[in-house]
């Protein structure tokens, strides 16, 4: 059908043919397209009882050459089968209706474009529910109604993601030349002969590919097309002529040798047939025996096709008009001006050319009242086309201005909803605004008395603690200067009045106990000592006593010295407590001592093997409370893990 349509596009001999695209297109749905009886078709599309499958199969495969009469039918019962496919899982049945209809809508109508377009639309909605495959198909559809309508850019886009679908399918060679073939035409028509030869490059490789007859037939056709665009743009160049003879050729061999002949494009093939015939015509002096044998092959394979059998007689008329043997032009020419009584079968300009034969043919045997005759009727006719032509430009005019009117006043009433749109958008952005500042403005005064509770509490527990270490520097003071130097005399004096040793022993020692608790009492000089070494001596005195052993581990072992004063004494303080409850309370016999810093964080950890105890029992002694004391003075989390006979470990985790 290709170049059936492009040479047609160039006469004034073919109805409707800047149509043909949909029948290539759809070559690709269908199986059985020719010998075709309408009527049974009609029936089985329409029989309800009949599964769903068996009339959609029917109208798919034969939805191709349904006259315009048929096709009114046909559409009614292919929307009557949609509403029965919208209900499917598989959605690729109502893709191919909804697309199928909107291709027969444009086709019937040109102004059901706006419906036609509904229809396409509807079948893209379910694109994301195809398959692969279901998609392939149904881009074919878009690009074929995007041709139609002269988008031809769009619908190039929708044949080349055909394509690829077919490709990530894998297979379907015939498929995916006849899309290259569908973006053929579209060259041939700007006469882009750059861009048709890339198209011949792809459609070559993949015909050889797919090896079948109706590969090899769209390429060959594509190629005699690609050859015909040199010769109409130079009559004197024969060879493009010959070159497309041998194309059509090519196809007529191969269509021959396959017994019995393939009816799947038995209707192109008779027009390849009628080309062949036809080219010989171009010549000078025609060889009026191969357009007439080939003519005939082309009747006799579509004997249906009485627009094919006009094209023939036309043909033949025109040869022997070149032969000037006008008697058997006359001939052919009557029997194509008969068959024109024919309803609804050519067009008023098929009529003008017919009359514009005979009146040259009259002329030609010198019948010259015939000739007027004739040469009037074209007239006429041609007259009557211009006239037709003006008026459907000016219908369309019109169409065009009633449509630009709506256009504009649509857009007028969108600007204006867009504008109170915005305006809407405008106020509950203002409300949402106000309403994030003033729930912004709660929580910030929530926040704020929350922080200053803190703060004020922090500032208590700081004067509490600062107290404290007031207090212990004092009591440590009061103990070193009074309590301690009268153990001191009370030995001194023991000693010289011979009291027992044993007394004289005891009162040594607590000399010394309240020494060194005075001293444990006194808060430790951090800027001569990092409260690593601090830790590490207070560890070397404990295990210098009666007790548990003590053991010391700090990661990293360097930069210490940077430590707040007041977070070096609380994290002391901590470890003097915990190390007292191991040795008072859990009868501990190892503790181990761990203090690290990694990044923003620091981990301090008192760990003892002593008897553990039910952390659920804990009460508020003196010791831990100075311990969560110590902790929330840093912000820090204190946490207690401990169960019976399993000993305990206090940890504390402050973020620096």
């Amino acid at each position: 059908m290709f170049i059936i349509f492009d040479y047609f596009c160039r006469s004034k001999f073919l109805p409707k043919m800047k149509h043909f695209l949909i029948f290539v297109a759809f070559l690709s749905f269908a199986g059985k397209l020719f010998a075709v009886d309408y009527d049974s078709v009609l029936h089985v599309i329409s029989d309800r009882t009949k599964p769903f499958n068996v009339r959609y199969e029917a109208a798919i495969q034969h939805f191709d050459y349904f006259s315009a009469e048929q096709s009114d039918v046909l559409e009614n019962e292919m929307k009557s089968m949609l509403r029965e496919a919208k209900h499917f899982e598989d959605k690729t049945p109502a893709i191919h209706l909804y697309g199928n209809i909107a291709v027969l809508l444009w086709i019937r109508n040109v102004m059901n474009a706006e419906t036609a377009k509904h229809y396409l639309d509807s079948a893209m909605v379910y694109e994301k529910h195809a398959s692969e495959l279901g998609k392939a198909k149904l881009y074919i559809v878009a690009g074929t109604y995007y041709t139609l309508v002269g988008e031809h850019v769009t619908g190039h886009e929708y044949f080349y993601k055909s394509i690829a679908g077919y490709e990530k399918v894998g297979g379907y060679f015939d498929e995916r030349v006849i899309m290259l073939h569908n973006i053929a035409a579209h060259y041939s028509w700007q006469k882009d002969t750059a861009s048709f030869r890339k198209v011949l490059e792809k459609m070559r490789p993949l015909a050889k590919q797919a090896n079948t007859f109706k590969s090899d037939f769209f390429f060959n056709n594509a190629l005699a097309a690609y050859y015909y665009m040199f010769y109409a743009a130079d009559k004197q160049q024969f060879h493009y002529a010959d070159s497309m003879r041998a194309c059509y050729s090519r196809i007529i061999q191969r269509f021959e040798k396959i017994n019995p002949p393939p009816k799947v494009l038995k209707r192109d093939v008779a027009y390849i047939y009628y080309y062949y015939a036809n080219n010989y015509t171009f010549a000078e002096a025609p060889d009026m025996d191969m357009v007439y044998t080939y003519t005939q092959k082309a009747m006799d394979l579509d004997t249906a096709n009485l627009q094919l059998k006009l094209m023939c007689y036309m043909a033949n008329a025109n040869g022997y008009t070149k032969l000037h043997r006008y008697d058997r032009a006359l001939e052919w020419a009557m029997k194509a001006l008969h068959l024109t009584e024919q309803p609804n079968l050519i067009e008023e300009a098929q009529l003008s050319e017919i009359y514009e034969l005979l009146s040259k043919i009259h002329a030609g045997r010198k019948d010259f009242e015939q000739a007027l005759k004739f040469e009037k009727l074209y007239h006429e006719m041609q007259s009557k086309i211009n006239n037709k032509e003006r008026s459907q430009m000016v219908k369309e005019l019109e169409t065009r201005y009633e449509v630009a009117k709506k256009e504009e006043s649509i857009q007028h009433l969108t600007e204006q909803n867009r504008y109170r749109q915005n305006i809407n958008r405008l106020y509950l952005g203002m409300l949402v605004l106000i309403a994030l500042v003033c729930v912004f403005v709660i929580l910030w005064f929530r926040n704020k008395r929350k922080a200053d509770a803190n703060k004020l509490q922090i500032t208590k527990l700081q004067s509490y603690l600062e107290g404290l270490e007031s207090e212990r520097s004092r009591l440590a003071k009061e103990m070193h200067d009074h309590v301690s130097n009268g153990l001191l005399a009370l030995e001194i004096k023991m000693q010289s009045s011979g009291v027992p040793d044993e007394l004289t022993a005891m009162a040594n020692s607590l000399h010394h106990q309240v020494r060194e608790i005075s001293h444990a009492l006194i808060p430790p000089v951090f800027q001569y000592a990092s409260l690593p070494e601090i830790i590490d001596d207070y560890v070397r005195k404990q295990n210098g006593l009666e007790g548990p052993c003590f053991q010391f581990y700090l990661t990293p072992e360097e930069g210490w010295e940077q430590l707040p004063h007041q977070t070096a004494l609380d994290l002391y303080r901590i470890v003097q407590e915990a190390c007292s409850n191991a040795i008072k309370h859990a009868g501990a016999k190892n503790v181990v001592i761990s203090l690290s810093r990694k990044e923003n964080q620091m981990e301090l950890s008192v760990t003892d093997d002593g008897c553990g105890f039910q952390t659920a029992e804990i009460t508020k002694g003196i010791g831990l409370q100075t311990i969560n004391e110590r902790a929330a003075n840093q912000n820090g989390i204190v946490t207690i893990d401990s169960s019976p006979r399993k000993g305990t470990t206090v940890q504390l985790i402050i973020d620096n």
